[in-house]
């Protein structure tokens, strides 16, 4: 059986009698000033991606039944939610579906809270779910780095940039913080903690942006992503944000061979890991 569902689901479950099979997938919900500012940023990659995402998960039901022989399939769209679904751990069978019995498990996490699974008695109920693992607990009672996104312009073509701000503890919103420049991987979080400011920069060349966004790197393999790169470090240090004079970078895979030769480029960074 082909099932055309629309969308790249981040976890699957089956129902409690295989009868059914749930999913969750990020929600592409947008409103139209989003869409406005969507289109006023990224226009040449309007094609491939009409709306800006908000950050949530849809949850949906195939039905899948045999009659006389032949399988018939059915898509239900359960339930949006505001926040993204890691993974569903048990759903219940459309046949049990009841105020009483429709439990739903599943997992959580975001920058601030650490993985959980989470358990509702009613799938209308969902974005009130109650934790009952508590093995990462410890984290719950530590202060964490806050994170916030940040868009720069390269000026040497006027593109919008963007990357993960990774705050230390306790510092979120601060000024002339040492700055450590972290490109695609690694633990951000880790640094951060360490008292850091981490910038995890999305340069050109990186997925999720179109294919234009993508291809931009075609003949400029290094140095179009440096010139991303040390633009957004400037911009941190034009608006006060990063300590000029404590900058580092590193990176793993691709974005250690970056690291290499962007210090072999500029002698602005004190450190390379």
């Amino acid at each position: 059986i082909v099932i055309d569902i629309q969308a790249t689901p981040s976890t699957l479950t089956w129902s409690d009698y295989d009868s059914s099979l749930y999913f969750a997938a990020q929600s592409t919900e947008s409103t139209e000033d989003a869409d406005r500012l969507y289109e006023a940023e990224w226009k040449d990659i309007i094609e491939y991606r009409r709306r800006t995402p908000n950050y949530g998960s849809v949850i949906q039901r195939i039905d899948i039944k045999r009659k006389h022989g032949k399988l018939s399939v059915k898509i239900h769209c359960i339930k949006h939610l505001d926040f993204i679904v890691t993974e569903l751990l048990f759903v219940p069978s459309e046949h049990k579906i009841s105020k009483q019995y429709s439990s739903v498990a599943f997992l959580y996490s975001s920058f601030d809270r650490p993985e959980k699974v989470y358990f509702t008695t009613h799938i209308d109920e969902l974005p009130w779910a109650k934790p009952f693992t508590h093995e990462n607990q410890l984290l719950v009672t530590r202060r964490l780095p806050r994170v916030k996104l940040y868009r720069w312009i390269n000026p040497k073509d006027n593109r919008m940039i963007e990357g993960i701000l990774h705050y230390p503890p306790g510092k979120f919103g601060h000024k002339n913080l040492p700055l450590f420049i972290l490109i695609h991987g690694g633990p951000s979080d880790a640094t951060a903690a360490e008292g850091w400011l981490v910038l995890e920069p999305d340069y050109r060349g990186s997925t999720g942006d179109g294919d234009q966004f993508l291809n931009d790197i075609s003949g400029q393999l290094l140095s179009r992503p440096r010139s991303d790169i040390r633009a957004g470090v400037d911009s941190l240090v034009n608006d006060g944000i990063a300590d000029s004079t404590r900058l580092d970078i590193g990176g793993y895979s691709f974005g250690g061979a970056l690291t290499n030769w962007l210090i072999t480029q500029t002698i602005c960074f004190n450190g390379a890991a």
